[in-house]
């Protein structure tokens, strides 16, 4: 009779080292993402306020 133990649960630093860097790159495709938008929009946002500003 062989009896399987399941693994250890891994330590609490490796679960928050692997948390960090999951949210890591959250973080950076975040910032790429509304890097994007200000490129698609920022043109659109200048004329804007130079409209808001001339009132």
């Amino acid at each position: 009779l062989t009896l399987q133990l399941p693994d250890p649960p891994p330590s609490m630093s490796s679960l928050i080292y692997k948390n960090m860097e999951r949210w890591k790159r959250v973080r950076q495709r975040w910032r790429e993402a509304a890097q994007r938008q200000q490129q698609r929009y920022g043109q659109s946002l200048r004329l804007l306020r130079r409209i808001y500003e001339r009132q």
